[in-house]
């Protein structure tokens, strides 16, 4: 996904509050052209557009493949740490609540899930010294929130908990903020969702899930509504025991109704027009239904390309979608 901008639009829903407050938006990138001039002043110009009082800056760390253990976080598929630094300092000085997320991908692209290191212990000890540094950074520009990874599936395995105890505790010492986890909401290949199995929640401060659950069905307010509902519950019901909040990390809708088959596929048929009111219909059931059920930090997840128009990798801004959040926001 390299030279495509991405955001996120970070919603808090209170659950003291009749009405969805929005809580930040956030843009990631993949690349140097990550965090330039020209890409902050475009972000910060939409966070002001629509009131939101947040922002959620990814950094991408990159391994060469899911065999690799030897983290770069300064490759060319990175942004510049200089920049990233120097906006979450200056959204910060202008007192936006700052949350700063640390992935690691793969350079071959393949999905991180399939990331499983031949060195096991040498990529514990190289996570470990990217969080620390990173934990170091959020410090620095004074985050609020630490999120220390995502849909890491191969390394999250119950068996690797001493791992994880030494990471979150090292984090720790060097960043007194939130430290969270984003782990994958979906059932893969047969297997349960990667968060009934992650065994370090107990030592974090919210359980983050990433959430893209099929659709099936004929799109419309009734049988969205329902999808959603169902789905959510599945999340409210695993957090109960662990009394701690349910941090959606991640949530998405593609622009054409083939996507709603598999939200965390972003590209379609190129012969597929792209359709804004069926992604502002998806977001709205979403957020009302999770708004019915107390959930808050929820995190929407959405590409951006350069230019106002049809992409050849299917993406569009969609102005339509701004709108609506800049409206939700002022309820």
């Amino acid at each position: 996904m390299k030279n495509i901008y991405s955001l996120i639009i970070c919603i808090t829903l209170m659950s003291s509050c009749a009405a969805t407050e929005l809580g930040s938006l956030v843009y990631t990138g993949y690349g140097s052209i990550s965090y330039s001039n020209a890409a902050n002043q475009a972000y910060e110009a939409i966070i002001k557009e629509t009131g939101l009082k947040s922002a959620d800056l990814l950094y991408t760390c990159y391994v060469a493949d899911e065999f690799d253990h030897k983290i770069n976080c300064s490759s060319e598929d990175s942004p510049k740490e200089k920049n990233f630094i120097n906006l979450a300092k200056k959204l910060k000085k202008a007192g936006y609540h700052i949350t700063l997320r640390i992935y690691v991908d793969l350079q071959n692209q393949k999905w991180r899930a399939f990331w499983h290191p031949k060195e096991i212990k040498l990529a514990f000890l190289e996570l470990e010294k990217t969080l620390n540094h990173y934990a170091s950074v959020a410090g620095q520009v004074k985050a609020d929130t630490l999120l220390i990874g995502s849909e890491y599936e191969k390394l999250t395995q119950p068996k690797y908990l001493p791992y994880w105890k030494k990471l979150i505790k090292s984090t720790r010492e060097k960043f007194s903020g939130k430290i969270i986890y984003a782990a994958n909401g979906n059932i893969n290949k047969g297997k349960k969702p990667e968060y009934t199995w992650v065994p370090f929640w107990d030592l974090l401060d919210n359980i983050g899930i990433n959430y893209y659950p099929p659709f099936k069905g004929k799109p419309n307010k009734s049988t969205l509504s329902k999808h959603h509902k169902r789905e959510l519950k599945k999340y409210v019901k695993f957090v109960t025991g662990f009394k701690k909040p349910l941090s959606i990390t991640e949530v998405g809708f593609p622009l054409a109704e083939s996507g709603l088959k598999t939200p965390y596929k972003w590209e379609y048929p190129k012969k597929e027009r792209p359709n804004s009111s069926l992604r502002v219909l998806s977001f709205k059931t979403f957020l009302k239904e999770a708004h019915k059920l107390n959930i808050y930090n929820i995190n929407l997840w959405r590409f951006l390309p350069n230019e106002e128009k049809y992409h050849p990798n299917g993406y569009v801004i969609d102005k339509a979608f701004l709108a609506e959040i800049s409206l939700l926001n002022r309820k």
